[in-house]
């Protein structure tokens, strides 16, 4: 074997430009597989940080019209009594919240998490410093402690070694840290303080119909999601029995695995991306196995000569084989490098959501699948000229100079480019189907404004006891900023909105007054001149004033998909309704205004029925609150007076901004993220065949020299040998073209579920990546016939 690779080496050597061409072809090929390697790893190999991560399971209800649901707080506390025999344990939490937290000196936003006691038994995880709350911190009323992530002791604490002494103030309320979770636990949505919702007065989350939960649970061994999800179900059938509210609603239960709950739809994406490199790397070993199959081809008269010498067939196989099996262990050295800069770069651009919350990195199973691929592209690269060679005539190759059988190799590699041609055919077609999708989300309507606009969300805290930590406060806070912002110079409006648009809001039940029948709709908590600012249209009635304030009776605003649910052929200007639940409020509200729909939650969302309530009567919800500010000055200036004025009612605050472009970019960014993930693995496909076919049609010609110039001194034109080369080249793009055609129709199927108002068969799409190999091949021909039509056939001749 020793000689063998020195043999190879050699021959490689003394061939520099082919050994270049191949190194970069399989280059290419093999740091795109790193890539997509990294985010297979990280979505389906690489654990989880949780032990025994396949028992860990998220549990929902499932209501009619909306496939999963939170949980309510009364429906969590039951199973968490009650614990169901499938589960060893049950919690639930609230993510999300942004708050402001110091210690010393030192302040910054974090991310805290609200948990039942039971969460960190469910996840299984034991903190490194200290421990996790006690029987009378999970008590209404209890001390105010808090369990930090690793993250937060390093920054803010600085990773003291006293930190279980240190304390913390989250909104200005004194906190003890009672422990310190492992580096890379940060579960859920990158969490840095987890505190426990048990000492808050259960009325705080509503009743048994306000879902506000996710649950987590921990199944025991030998148990199914099916088995829990029936005795879930069970219970529920018997609190439904003693719940009025309950039993109306009749909710199912959704179970499935934590894993599979984080990646979502995700999970294809990675697995398309996956095929998508693999069928770019398969396009690299057709290239590679055409390249050699032309080398082999020149090297016909070296094989009849080593056979004639005594040398086995067996051994000149074996020896193309050793050879692109080097090639392809200096790609793979190549690849791993430069796959190690693209994964950092892609890393950077993937939104989190894509590989479930797990970071892309090289490790031992991203490096062992690089290395069976790597094997793989040697072996097929080099099967087929391996093969050949062992096909060799001796004695005719000898006699002839190795000519008479270059027909045989011709027709491989034809049917090589058809199958390049396929491969790219579909990869095109993906990713036309995906830009198409893309333009077709920018051009979407939201209803509302969505450019020229500053946002500014401003989270006063919801802690109890703390500053901010009842309604009036907070609603006080708010009311003075909205009116110091409105009188200032520059300022043309400003709105507020507890949840901004493009972004999930809570829904539940919405009562008319006098029905039996509810209905289900979304809670938006806004104020000041917030459908103005958007430019929300107001089509009946009136929009929120001043004076709707807690010395009024309350009075709510609905849209128009909200008013054709619950108030078909009606009118519901003046109707009573009511949403309880939605935030500890009981009170009705009369209707005074019909806004026009808007998309809520995003371009490929349908809109959804919602009633607006004004935050100044309905202010539990105005923990963090976003200002919606249209301006006449600068973004910066805006930003510098927006923070001047929360500073001059609190300095304390650090309020965070945002542009309404940026978060209507980042909305539509995993789309754009998908389309150019399959565009530019489709661009370099299409590289690779137009380079494939130029290949072919060169070694076609110039096997062809001595038929050529005699068509030419027999009379032939210019124009006839250039048209005959071409058409040559063509056939194989046209029967890969059929072949891809079938195959792109399939894959158009699997992408339907990330395509909106695009058809997964879309002809427009079909007939341009038709037309873009065409292209293709017309480029990959023209050079080689161009040059055939100057063949000198004196020339030829003499040959």
């Amino acid at each position: 074997m020793k000689l063998e690779l020195l043999y190879a080496w050699r021959r490689l050597r003394h061939a520099p430009g082919f050994s270049l061409v191949t190194l970069l072809t399989l280059s290419l090929g093999l740091a795109s597989t790193v890539t997509m390697f990294a985010a297979v790893n990280a979505a389906f190999l690489q654990p989880l940080p949780f032990p025994d991560e396949h028992a860990l399971v998220k549990v929902y209800e499932a209501a009619p019209r909306s496939q999963e649901i939170r949980v309510p707080l009364p429906v969590l506390r039951d199973w968490e009594a009650r614990r169901p025999q499938a589960f060893s344990a049950v919690a639930g939490y609230l993510s999300g919240a942004r708050i402001n937290v110091a210690s010393g000196q030192n302040a910054e936003r974090a991310s805290l998490s609200r948990v039942t006691r039971p969460f960190f038994d469910v996840m299984g995880v034991a903190p490194i410093r200290g421990r996790t709350f006690n029987a009378s911190e999970t008590t209404e009323g209890g001390p105010p402690v808090a369990v930090i992530s690793y993250r937060l002791w390093q920054q803010l604490l600085h990773g003291r070694e006293d930190v279980l002494s240190a304390g913390l103030e989250i909104d200005r309320l004194p906190v003890a840290i009672i422990g310190v979770m492992p580096e890379g636990f940060a579960f859920p949505d990158e969490t840095d303080l987890w505190a426990t919702v048990d000492r808050e007065a259960p009325t705080a989350y509503g009743t048994s119909t306000a879902h506000n939960f996710y649950v987590v649970g921990r199944l025991q061994r030998g148990a199914t999601p099916a088995s829990a999800r029936s005795e879930l179900l069970a219970l529920m059938a018997e609190q439904e029995r003693s719940d009025a509210l309950m039993a109306k609603e009749h909710m199912d239960i959704a179970i499935s695995l934590l894993r599979t709950d984080l990646l979502g739809p995700q999970a294809s994406l990675v697995l398309i991306g996956l095929g998508a490199v693999l069928c770019l790397l398969l396009v690299c070993c057709v290239n590679v196995a055409n390249l050699m199959l032309a080398r082999s081809v020149s090297r016909e008269v070296e094989t009849g000569i080593r056979l004639a010498l005594g040398s086995s067939r067996a051994a000149i196989a074996r020896s193309v084989i050793v050879e692109g099996m080097l090639l392809a262990g200096a790609s793979a050295i190549i690849g791993l490098a430069a796959g190690r800069l693209a994964t950092d770069l892609v890393s950077a651009l993937t939104p989190v959501s894509v590989t479930g919350g797990v970071p892309l990195g090289l490790d031992w199973r991203v490096v062992a699948l690089t290395l069976t691929a790597t094997t793989l592209v040697g072996v097929l690269s080099a099967l087929l000229p391996a093969w050949r060679s062992t096909r060799v005539d001796t004695r005719q190759t000898l006699a002839s100079g190795g000519r008479s059988l270059a027909a045989a190799p011709r027709r491989a590699m034809n049917v090589l480019v058809g199958v390049e041609v396929a491969l790219a055919f579909m990869l095109l077609f993906g990713a036309g189907l995906l830009a198409r999708s893309d333009a077709r989300l920018e051009r979407v309507d939201l209803g509302f404004r969505t450019s020229g606009l500053v946002l500014s969300n401003v989270a006063l805290g919801f802690l109890p006891n703390s500053p901010y930590g009842t309604p009036e406060p907070r609603r006080a806070f708010f009311e003075r900023l909205e009116s110091s912002l409105a009188a200032s110079p520059g300022i043309n409006r400003v709105g507020l909105a507890a949840i901004m648009p493009l972004g999930f809001s809570p829904n539940g039940r919405f009562v008319v007054e006098g029905r039996e029948k509810i209905d289900q709709a979304h809670f938006r908590l806004v104020g000041g001149d917030y459908f103005r600012t958007l430019q929300i249209p107001v089509r009946s009635g009136r929009a929120f004033t001043k004076d709707d304030d807690a010395g009024h009776p309350q009075v709510a605003v609905i849209n128009e998909a909200l008013a054709r649910q619950s108030f078909p052929g009606q009118d519901p200007i003046g109707q009573i309704v009511s949403m309880p639940g939605m935030d500890g409020g009981t009170g009705t509200a009369t209707i005074v205004g019909i806004v026009a729909d808007i998309r809520h939650e995003g371009p490929s969302k349908p809109v959804d029925p919602e009633a607006y309530f004004s935050y100044r009567q309905r202010p539990w919800r105005t923990y963090s609150m976003t200002l919606i500010v249209d301006s006449s000055l600068s973004n910066v200036a805006t930003v510098a007076l927006v923070r001047d004025r929360v500073r001059a009612i609190d300095p304390l605050l650090p309020p965070e901004f945002q542009t309404m472009d940026a978060r209507v970019a980042d909305v539509t960014a995993p789309a754009r993220f998908r389309a150019s993930l399959l565009g530019s693995l489709a661009l370099i496909t299409l590289a690779l065949a137009v380079v494939g076919i130029l290949g072919v049609v060169a070694y076609g010609t110039a096997r062809r020299t001595r038929e050529l110039g005699i068509r030419i001194a027999l009379g032939a034109t210019p124009l006839a040998v250039t048209r005959l080369v071409v058409v040559g080249g063509l056939l194989p793009v046209a029967a890969g073209m059929l072949a891809g055609a079938l195959g792109a129709l399939t894959l158009g199927r699997v992408l339907q579920a990330f395509l909106f108002e695009v058809e997964t068969s879309d002809p427009l799409t079909l007939a341009g990546v038709a037309l873009a190999l065409v292209a293709a091949g017309l480029v990959g021909s023209c050079w080689p016939a161009l040059r055939a039509a100057r063949i000198a056939p004196t020339a030829a001749l003499r040959e």
